[in-house]
């Protein structure tokens, strides 16, 4: 149910905001009105000439963590939905702290690079502020509050470094090629049945942009769209280079790979007294206690008790982070 509605400059074109909890039908009159105050004073913080101060501004409203994370996942995927369509948020109790939170995020299907209009899949420029030019016809246009944060000098230094950040740990190029090859693998014998069900590879199906003949295609047309999306995000958030490289054979070997027990890390040299290993699964789970023995140059892990999948390896050492795909049998 719509609760209020905000006319701008072109014809028919609105942001509606709407109730999702508690339901249109379930919701008391006190709770509408409640609601309604409250958007009109984050509004008002959000237009005003003080809209940056950080006391008096829309921070005093908004969790600035979940408003970061929200850009961030909505421009990697590039998704034309964001910010307009697509666009959870709720608001904390006041005990425990009253901000307005974003999320859950969703709608996906449309973004990595699978639109046919507007941005027709290329991997640069961002959403954020410049769908409605690239878009001007669109009914349904991203709200103003959108493009002033941007505007917030220290909000988007805080969003380029929490960006950053993510490109160092979560997000590195490794670890996100890990996440897709791990999912298509997961998915290699559901796809084959899906696709003798529903025929359309090859076929184009609105509003793709690219139209692959095989799953594999798919697949890879969506690391190289990410890989491009990345790059491009890199350099409009003055990221440089995140410090991870490919595993660098010439300083240690791993294996067996694939291996159903132990599996070894034997180094050239002496092993580096900062080194330390992570292990993650495909949802980026730790896994810990792994280590079985160790001398000066070589270290054993048991990974028995681990169930069978591929895994990613992150060796830290010397200032450098390496990265390396495992098969568990």
């Amino acid at each position: 149910m719509v609760f209020f509605i905000y006319p701008i400059s072109r014809c028919l074109q609105n942001t509606y905001f709407q109730y999702e909890y508690p339901k249109a039908d379930e919701i008391s009159s006190e709770q509408k009105v409640y609601i309604r105050d409250h958007m009109i004073k984050v509004e008002n913080s959000i237009a005003g000439e003080d809209f940056e101060d950080p006391v008096n501004g829309y921070r005093r409203y908004m969790d600035i963590q979940s408003l970061m994370d929200f850009i961030i996942i909505n421009e990697i995927s590039k998704n034309p939905d964001a910010y307009r369509l697509s666009t959870y948020f709720y608001k904390e109790r006041d005990s425990d702290g009253g901000k307005i939170k974003f999320g859950p995020v969703w709608d996906f299907n449309l973004g990595f690079g699978n639109v046919d209009y507007c941005t027709q899949g290329n991997p640069d420029g961002l959403v954020i502020n410049t769908f409605n030019d690239v878009c001007p016809g669109d009914n349904w246009v991203i709200h103003f509050w959108w493009n002033k944060f941007l505007q917030d000098e220290l909000f988007y230094n805080d969003l380029k470094q929490r960006w950053k950040t993510l490109r160092s740990n979560q997000l590195t190029d490794q670890r996100v090629n890990f996440v897709i090859d791990s999912v298509a693998t997961l998915l290699s014998q559901a796809q084959v049945r899906n696709f003798q069900q529903w025929p359309i590879l090859g076929q184009y199906v609105w509003p793709n942009y690219f139209v692959g003949t095989t799953y594999i295609e798919e697949v890879n047309y969506l690391k190289a769209w990410v890989k491009s999306r990345f790059k491009y995000l890199d350099k409009e958030w003055e990221v440089k280079n995140s410090n991870v490289s490919d595993i660098d054979l010439g300083l240690y070997s791993v294996g067996p790979n694939p291996t159903n027990s132990l599996l070894s890390l034997n180094f050239k040299e002496t092993i580096p007294s900062d080194l330390t290993i992570t292990l993650y699964d495909s949802r980026g789970v730790i896994f810990s206690n792994m280590i079985k023995t160790t001398n000066n140059k070589s270290i054993e892990l048991d990974i028995r008790g681990l169930p069978s999948g591929l895994f990613l390896i992150q060796i830290n050492m010397q200032g450098k982070i390496y990265t390396h795909k495992i098969i568990k049998q």
